[in-house]
């Protein structure tokens, strides 16, 4: 289980490295030193949220499902806000004023995904049973 969280750590620091990289080539004329170190911070914020947090919450945890819901929207959203700043402080103090609205959002999404993903890993789990079975 590590070495597979370690596996995703990486591979989502570096993968977010070139896209944070690539979509900054579009916006940015010059970039100054220290927003390097901010991509790097935002990349390793991102892959430490969907590549450990969120596949111990959604796979490994045992809590109960709001619990995992309200923890995984409150990070996701957390970390959001802080990744955001890092970015471009401009667009945070633009959807600053709006993080109620974002916070009842990701919650609500949080809540539809949690749901679907669950009903398709109990769809997933009765198929491998019935295999099981049938042999």
């Amino acid at each position: 289980m590590i070495k597979q969280y370690k596996n995703r750590f990486i591979q989502g620091t570096l993968l977010t490295i070139i896209w944070i990289v690539f979509l900054t080539g579009f916006t940015r004329q010059t970039m100054e030193v220290t927003f390097f170190w901010n991509i790097l911070l935002i990349s390793v914020s991102l892959s430490l949220i969907f590549g450990v947090i969120y596949p111990y919450i959604w796979n490994y945890s045992t809590w109960i499902a709001p619990i995992s819901i309200i923890l995984s929207s409150v990070i996701n959203f957390l970390t959001g806000y802080f990744v955001l700043y890092l970015y471009s402080k401009i667009l945070f103090h633009l959807t600053l004023p709006y993080w109620l609205v974002i916070l009842c959002v990701t919650i609500l999404l949080h809540v539809i995904f949690f749901y679907f993903y669950r009903k398709y890993q109990n769809e997933k789990m009765a198929r491998e049973l019935n295999q099981l079975r049938q042999r």
